[in-house]
């Protein structure tokens, strides 16, 4: 329950400071990743023991992933393709549990998750290249004058 409150602590400040000093494609990554944490919680309570692939969730990440790539293939930034490919290794934890019954359960539950906080560091750090080569929004609608 911990690692869940920090992770959601972490996400409200990184998609907080994307919608604050990101552009648009910041803040669509924030939104694929808001999105993809809010369908997985209940996705999670479908085997919360974590015995064999998680299926629900494996199909959220794929969505998830999808959106990132086209996010990437979209945009002229270069921090999506890191968010994408950080996304694509949870993705293939995934891939993992279903080629292998080898892993197990707990190490699942722990490696699968882990990759969200790379993605979210990742989102702070294109918000801030972002603002720090735009500036506040104030300036950029008085240019436009």
């Amino acid at each position: 329950m911990v690692h869940m409150l920090m992770y959601l602590l972490a996400l409200l400040v990184a998609s907080g400071y994307a919608f604050s000093r990101g552009g648009t494609d910041e803040r669509c990554g924030a939104i694929i990743i808001i999105a993809g944490s809010l369908l997985t919680l209940p996705a999670g309570g479908l085997n919360p023991r974590w015995e064999g692939t998680q299926y629900a969730i494996l199909a959220i990440d794929i969505a998830a992933l999808i959106a990132f790539f086209l996010l990437a293939a979209l945009s002229d930034r270069f921090w999506p393709l890191w968010i994408t490919a950080f996304h694509l290794v949870a993705v293939l934890t995934h891939v993992a549990t279903i080629t292998s019954s080898a892993i197990l359960p707990k190490v699942y539950m722990n490696l699968q998750p882990i990759w969200a906080y790379p993605m979210l560091l990742t989102l702070c750090l294109g918000s801030r290249t972002y603002w720090l080569g735009h500036g506040p929004l104030e300036d950029e609608s008085a240019s436009s004058r």
